[in-house]
């Protein structure tokens, strides 16, 4: 199950922009999210076993990318082309990533890349979105994205605000409290 292919492809990912550098910060959600009793890293690995909402055993990862690391492209491994933008500052990050290629070959896809359409994803989306809360209550953070190949540039690259996305986005509003707008919904023609 943790073969390296299933770690080539696309990820169907939380990606949690936790803010300015922090060690103390990062560390507590990255044990936050391999507390999780569904989830079990494999000894001092990035890497590990998810199971699902409804039972099903997948590989997982979990990176936990320091403010000061270079943001990379998820799906290459390779530096961003784009340079950084000189509006948003540089932030810690966790990305838990479920391997796509695994997530179709149990539950089918009938749709293009990038549409969201498919029933398994809405529960893999309210699971994603419990596991940030979890997060949030040890280690507050600015934004987190759920869905499809999100880049650990993808933080990076809007306003933490901009609601516009394919991807589901979770935030804190004035008063603490997280809001969770889901993917935009997309029907295949």
């Amino acid at each position: 199950m943790l073969d390296a292919r299933n770690f080539s492809g696309p990820d169907y990912v939380l990606l949690i922009r936790l803010g300015p550098r922090s060690d103390e910060r990062l560390d507590a959600a990255e044990r936050t999210v391999w507390r999780r009793p569904e989830l079990t890293r494999h000894a001092r690995s990035t890497t590990g076993i998810a199971r699902l909402p409804a039972g099903e055993v997948v590989p997982c990862s979990c990176l936990a990318l320091p403010a000061s690391q270079p943001r990379l492209i998820w799906s290459t491994g390779e530096a961003s082309p784009r340079p950084p933008d000189p509006a948003l500052s540089p932030a810690d990050a966790v990305v838990l990533g479920l391997p796509l290629e695994v997530l179709t070959a149990i539950h089918g896809s009938e749709n293009l890349p990038g549409v969201y359409a498919e029933p398994w994803m809405r529960i893999i989306d309210e699971w994603l979105v419990e596991i940030a809360r979890d997060v949030f209550e040890v280690a507050p953070f600015e934004v987190a994205l759920v869905g499809e190949e999100i880049g650990v540039a993808g933080a990076e690259i809007f306003p933490p605000r901009d609601f516009d996305r394919l991807e589901g986005v979770l935030f804190p509003d004035r008063g603490g409290n997280l809001v969770w707008r889901p993917q935009r919904r997309s029907e295949c023609p």
